[in-house]
């Protein structure tokens, strides 16, 4: 079986870019830092960036790949990841030099995936980790099962997904809200998300949670 790792991006315009990113030692792994432990833990063929948010010239995930090779040094001093413990910097760098594949034409999450599945069929790979922040994981699974299973259906079948620690929305996992459809259907979800198209229905959601103070 060839499996790639894909590390979504984060624009790197966003002040808390490189706790995001790279994260905080010795606990708390960021996108690229657990991205590649799944990597060299797996043995995989590809390990694909994604993004092309640009950041004074360099697209998302240039600016990524140059933190990795910057910062290659510090990996070990993430202590949760002991396989790090096991490489010299410059062998990983060989490592990542001859299997990394950057995607840098895609704006947000779809496009990333629109973007890699192709870039997957293309490279014959069959089973797939997608590593994005925690309050990001779950909507990127959904996606690249919505994207990919017309297409790319294989892929599909052999995807999973890997939280890193950082969360990019600056707040506690357990702010993160998952409407996950009843078992029992009571209430159809999808029209609350519809609202976030309509302002004067915001306005007036606001308006009601104010005066029951949520």
């Amino acid at each position: 079986m060839r499996r790639a790792v894909v590390v979504l991006g984060y624009s790197p315009n966003q002040e808390n870019f490189e706790e995001v990113v790279w994260g905080i030692p010795p606990d708390k792994p960021g996108r690229i830092v657990t991205g590649l432990k799944i990597f060299l833990e797996n043995q995989a063929e590809l390990l694909i960036i994604t993004g092309g948010t640009e950041k004074e010239g360099k697209k998302e995930a240039e600016v990524m790949r140059d933190l990795l090779y910057e910062k290659i040094e510090e990996l070990y001093d993430f202590t949760v990841f002991p396989i790090f413990q096991g490489y010299f910097p410059s062998t990983i760098k060989e490592i990542i030099w001859r299997r990394l594949v950057l995607e840098i034409s895609s704006k947000n999450t779809r496009e990333n995936l629109q973007n890699v599945g192709k870039i997957l069929y293309e490279n014959s790979i069959d089973s797939v980790i997608i590593v994005t922040s925690p309050d990001h994981l779950s909507r990127a699974l959904r996606d690249a099962i919505i994207i990919w299973q017309d297409e790319y259906p294989e892929l599909t079948r052999n995807l999973f997904g890997s939280p890193s620690v950082t969360l990019y929305s600056k707040g506690k996992i357990s702010d993160v809200v998952i409407a996950e459809p009843p078992v029992k259907k009571k209430f159809d979800f999808s029209r609350i998300f519809k609202i976030l198209k309509n302002q004067e229905a915001l306005e007036k959601l606001d308006r009601l949670l104010k005066e029951y103070q949520a």
